[in-house]
């Protein structure tokens, strides 16, 4: 709170300093309930680091010292390989999917993202996903597959959902074929909305669309073609102003050189109109495909990217794309991100179904079993 004070009396500044004191302590009691003070929010990221030293590890990052926390330091080895973009977190039930593959045998992995230790056994999967997503409204588990056969014998890649006793996918939808190309890291979950976003890039021309799923059933909400030929590396989806956004590949003229950096856009899923925002790329930047995520408590979107080879964490406002605070270095490289709002304090807000407060907006949010957020 900004300005002074004057010509005040004594009785009255002391009474203002007391209604100021009241304030403070129920704005502090609201980002408790959250656990997004600063103390809390190191333990709210997700984060699970590229091979190094024969493993890979998965643990909390303590934001602003971008300090991972290992929890798990088993979840890799040489044998073991990650797809870019292949996780998802289920905050309701505190799990973290994580798509895996041994030996070259798909499996997943699902960990507690409190302590790190298994929600449940890993289990074998029949089919390898590329991508995934969680709707907790219905409670499924869902991808995208690489190209397999659908029950007509096609080869395609498939929307389908994974069931979590057998392993077993079940066929929802064809959204591809071998001229059908998926950038890693380019989908994004409206959990509330049940809507599954997937940019793909369609025939011999690689135009971009954007395909909008039924996160439940499968059925199409959308398909339009996105308004630029820039494609998008990393997208997310803030549910607390429902906006779709991402990071898009720099611009290139006929020669191959860069006229125009990797900007943050958004779009709109209705039209395919792209609205250019901040520029976050640069000379000798690179992006770390499926490496982000979305803070939608903060209104935040983390991206990893890579300056002259150093990992670094960006924190941008998912309404401008403006910086919410200074890039931050980062320890070693993440090859997959996630966000548990519930981390820091979940039986406030799961089991008793207590009130939280969005700071962005002073909204009232009730986490519960049965659906991740009602407003």
């Amino acid at each position: 709170m900004r300005g002074h004070i004057s010509r005040s009396s004594k009785g009255e500044t002391k009474h203002l300093k007391s209604k100021i004191s009241l304030v403070l302590a129920a704005c502090l009691a609201g980002l408790a309930l959250l656990g997004i003070i600063r103390a809390a929010t190191a333990e709210t990221i997700l984060g699970i680091t590229a091979f190094a030293n024969n493993i890979n590890s998965f643990g909390h990052i303590d934001l602003p010292n971008v300090h991972l926390n290992p929890l798990r330091q088993d979840i890799g080895g040489p044998l073991v390989g990650f797809l870019p973009g292949a996780t998802t977190v289920d905050a309701v039930g505190r799990r973290f999917f994580v798509m895996r593959l041994i030996n070259n045998s798909p499996s997943l992995l699902v960990l507690d993202t409190q302590t790190g230790q298994d929600a449940q056994a890993p289990l074998s999967l029949n089919q390898t996903f590329i991508s995934l997503g969680f709707d907790p409204i219905a409670g499924v588990l869902f991808g995208i597959t690489t190209l397999t056969t659908n029950p007509a014998g096609q080869m395609t890649n498939q929307f389908a959902h994974i069931d979590l006793v057998t392993g077993h996918s079940i066929f929802r939808r064809d959204i591809g074929d071998k001229n059908t190309g998926f950038p890693a890291g380019s989908t994004a979950v409206d959990q509330e909305g049940q809507r599954f976003f997937i940019i793909r890039l369609i025939g011999v021309g690689r135009r971009q669309s954007l395909l909008t799923l039924n996160t439940q059933t499968g059925d199409v909400v959308g398909d339009v073609f996105l308004q630029t030929d820039r494609i998008f590396i990393n997208l997310g989806f803030d549910r607390s102003t429902g906006a779709l956004f991402g990071v898009t590949s720099a611009e290139r003229n006929m020669a191959g050189q860069i006229v125009d950096f990797n900007r943050f856009a958004q779009i709109d899923p209705a039209t395919g109109g792209v609205t250019f925002m901040t520029v976050v790329g640069g000379q000798n930047i690179g992006f770390v495909a499926g490496a982000h995520a979305v803070d939608h408590v903060l209104g935040y979107f983390l991206v990893e990217r890579s300056i002259n080879g150093k990992p670094s964490l960006l924190v941008l406002d998912t309404q401008t794309g403006q910086d919410a605070q200074a890039p931050l270095a980062l320890e070693q490289t993440f090859i997959s991100l996630g966000f548990d709002p519930t981390c820091a304090n979940p039986d406030a807000c799961i089991q008793t179904g207590g009130f939280c407060t969005n700071p962005r907006n002073g909204a009232l949010s009730r986490y519960r079993s049965d659906a991740l957020k009602v407003t």
